[in-house]
């Protein structure tokens, strides 16, 4: 099989219409700050679309509860139609929860991610509760003493 010597310079993707708001949050200790090169506990990448106050679209992106990233469907869907309250935002956690397979290594145990994964989820989904107008893109991390 020929390699292909082409390379992508340019992606164009259309928006869904609406606001639009973004999230990043992480869980890490505060040695693994540190260290630049220690991955996080758990990621959680959020981007929804509202239409007033309702989500029209949600997309949720885990990183370090299974063996590579993944999205989480059903906590997605439990989001669409609803607007961001504590309620929905609690259920879209422990559907994302269910929807992940952690592995127990050296920095983190298997139990101790999937517990994390609902929390995380949670921060990124208030980050983006009750936004007002342009909502702007996020970054945190939540940081416990070793």
């Amino acid at each position: 099989m020929a390699r292909s010597q082409q390379i992508v310079e340019q992606i164009q993707a259309e928006l869904a219409r609406g606001q639009h708001g973004a999230a990043y949050d992480r869980f890490m200790t505060v040695r693994q700050v540190a260290s630049r090169y220690t991955p996080s506990f758990v990621t959680v990448a959020a981007h929804v679309v509202f239409d007033g106050a309702k989500v029209k679209q949600a997309a949720l992106a885990l990183n370090g509860v299974g063996d590579h990233p993944l999205r989480s469907p059903r906590a997605e869907a439990s989001l669409v139609g609803s607007p961001l309250t504590d309620e929905t935002i609690a259920r879209a956690g422990a559907l994302a929860a269910e929807d992940c397979d952690p592995a127990t290594d050296g920095l983190a145990s298997a139990w101790y991610r999937r517990t994390m994964v609902p929390v995380i989820v949670g921060r990124t989904q208030q980050t983006l509760e009750g936004a007002q107008g342009p909502i702007p893109v996020s970054y945190t991390h939540l940081t416990l003493p070793t």
